[in-house]
Formats: C-alpha cells, structure tokens, sequence
C-alpha cells in the first residue's frame, strides 16, 4: 500500500533568522519568529513561531519556495499548501478579514520582502479562521488564482518566488506569541508530475492517512488530508498510478469531499478550476486496476478528471457517483455504470468504452456526454 505525499519545501521548524528561505518581514510593528520546542507544528523538536513586539497591528513574514529561483507557472499551475495554527486559546483576537485579519500573500521576483505580491484575505474574526482557534488551520493558494483581494506591483507567474503570512491582532492578552507553523509544501497539478500526491501498489483511500505518519515524530498534523471512518476530506490533486508502478487501487466505497472555492465564510482555499484535478495513470498491463464505487464531490472548481485510460489497464465503475467534476475524459479500459451529477461534460476517449447503465445528470446548458469519432 502506498500512497505518496511529496516533500515539503519548508519544514518551518527554525526562527525565521535562523532559516535559509527568509524573505523579510511586512508590518506596522517589528514582527519576528522565533521557535518554540517539543509538542508543536508539526509534532518534532521544534516549530517555528511569530511573535510580535507590540500589541496590535498588521505583522506579517516571508518565506521564500526554493533556494534560488521561482516558480514558472504560466503554463501550469501549482498549489501552496501552508497550516498555522494560534498561539493559545483567548490569547490572540484578530481583525477582520476586510481588515486583513489573516492573510495570505504570494510574491514574485527577488526582493526581500517582495514589492510584487498577491494578498488573500483568508480569515478574521468574521470567518471560520479567526474565530476557532483549537487546531491547525489550513490555506491552499493556487499560484495563479486571481480571487485576491489586493496586489501591489506586477504580479509575475514566470516568477513565482515566496509566500506570505500576516495578521492584524487586536489583543494579545498578555504574549507576544501569535502562530506556531507547519510544513509548508507546493504541489504539482499535472499529469505524472514529480510532486503530485498519487497512490500506486495495493492502496486504497486510507493509505493517505498512513503515509501522513505513525509517530509522534513524524506525523503530520494538519488538516489538507482528513479521514472520519469511511469519509475523506483532502485539498490536493491525486493520481492513481504512475505509469511504472504496479497499482491495483480499491476505493473500497469511501466518500471523498475537496473544499469550496472561495467561500464566503471560509475563504481559505483559493484555486482555479485546475488545482484540483484528477489523474488515471495506471501502466499497459493487465495487472493494473482500479475499482471505483465511492462518492466523490469536487467542490465548486469543477476541476477535470483525466480517467483517459485505454490498454490492457482494468478499470471497473462499480456506481460510483462522481459530483461537481468538470471535463471528466473516459478511456476503453473503464467499464461500468457510473453517476455524473452536476458536471461538465463526460467525454469518451475511444470507441471501447463501456458505460452502459449510467446516469449523466448536467444543469450547465452544454452536452452531456461526448463520444469521439
């Protein structure tokens, strides 16, 4: 069984001085961080952690993504993947999010700090992030989303260089401490790409939670790949197979659920319609499966599902139910009835594909289903 979850491009466990990536600081204030041991983001000897020298104020730090260099990301997208999680409970009151409560910024070009960024506001005392504070908060920001709030300078996607976080407390109770940070990772979008998460091998949907660590040293404590029995939540786009590896996937039946685009009250995931997709990447061998009968809802991105598998791979739709896809492409090595409620288009690949008995339910005024001549 395995499921794969790429590297993180920052562990965020050293003082912002201290690490390789700092990028410079945003603030009314002098923030800093430092980093507090034992028990912390993720769970290993230390966790990074910003502090503030006054009590009120926007503070906010930088961190850049690779040790030289950006990200080119004008063709393809990539997703950053970032949790922080508050100091203490009552210990902290942030603004709101108008008010740049929380946000996140992602910046282009060498300077430090950056003078060309995008900030996402994504929380505040108005919004799921800022009024809970009991556990890691995740943010997921596209590379080239355009949902932001503000932007200063000329945003560059050949260049994408660092990311951001700031906050505007009102009320530190008494601590300087604001937030304690996780590993920060970016992920790939694109089929058979190096850092996309993909299972391969015997797996299933509860590898993902295994492969997030067994131990209080290695686990990964945060809340992009999230399991409640048989209901999985994830914010991540996800292959099956990588054309190399034998892989015979089992969905066992699971539920699957990725997050809302942009909520109103819960504006943390920022994505294009291209963040979440979806990927059949099983070899030409007849040792190859995948078994599907679960339910899947993509949220409101609507991203593509690329299910163009057309060898000697043996792929059965056992009535899954596949919600809020978009373009969801469909090879002659499926066969099976399947339900495709509120998507896009269901585009057969290739002359042998076998869908007989399924349901095709499309409310957005183009076709329903698409065969290949």
């Amino acid at each position: 069984m395995t499921f794969v979850i790429p590297t993180a491009v920052n562990l965020m466990t050293t003082a912002h001085g201290s690490d390789a990536r700092a990028r410079g600081g945003f603030s009314e204030g002098t923030p800093t961080a430092g980093s507090k041991v034992n028990g912390n983001l993720p769970i290993t000897s230390n966790a990074a952690s910003m502090t503030v020298s006054n009590g009120d104020g926007f503070e906010g730090l930088y961190w850049e993504f690779l040790a030289s260099g950006g990200y080119d990301v004008s063709t393809d997208t990539k997703i950053m993947i970032g949790t922080w999680q508050f100091n203490a409970p009552n210990r902290i009151e942030c603004d709101t999010a108008a008010n740049d409560g929380i946000v996140v910024r992602i910046g282009t070009g060498s300077g430090s700090p950056p003078t060309n960024y995008r900030t996402f506001q994504i929380g505040g005392n108005d919004k799921v992030a800022g009024q809970a504070r009991e556990n890691p908060k995740m943010w997921v920001i596209d590379l080239n989303d355009d949902s932001h709030e503000a932007v200063a300078g000329t945003f560059d996607n050949t260049d994408v260089q660092c990311w951001g976080y700031g906050l505007t407390g009102l009320d530190l109770g008494g601590s300087t401490s604001l937030s304690f940070f996780q590993r920060a990772f970016v992920l790939d979008t694109t089929k058979n790409a190096s850092d996309i998460p993909r299972f391969t091998g015997a797996s299933d949907w509860g590898d993902c939670i295994t492969a997030m660590g067994t131990t209080h040293s290695t686990k990964i404590t945060d809340e992009w790949l999230k399991r409640e029995g048989a209901v999985f939540s994830i914010a991540c786009p996800v292959e099956f197979g990588d054309n190399s590896t034998s892989t015979q996937f089992d969905d066992a039946g699971a539920s699957v659920f990725w997050p809302d685009h942009d909520d109103a009250a819960d504006p943390r995931v920022r994505v294009t319609e291209q963040a979440f997709r979806v990927y059949l990447n099983l070899r030409n061998n007849a040792a190859d499966t995948a078994d599907f009968a679960g339910f899947y809802d993509c949220g409101n991105s609507y991203p593509p599902w690329d299910f163009d598998q057309d060898d000697a791979a043996v792929v059965t739709f056992d009535s899954p139910t596949f919600k809020r896809t978009g373009q969801f492409d469909v090879g002659s090595s499926i066969t099976g009835p399947a339900t495709w409620d509120d998507c896009g288009i269901v585009w057969c690949m290739d002359n042998g594909v076998d869908l007989d008995g399924s349901t095709f339910r499309n409310p957005h005024g183009d076709h329903l289903l698409r065969l290949e001549a």
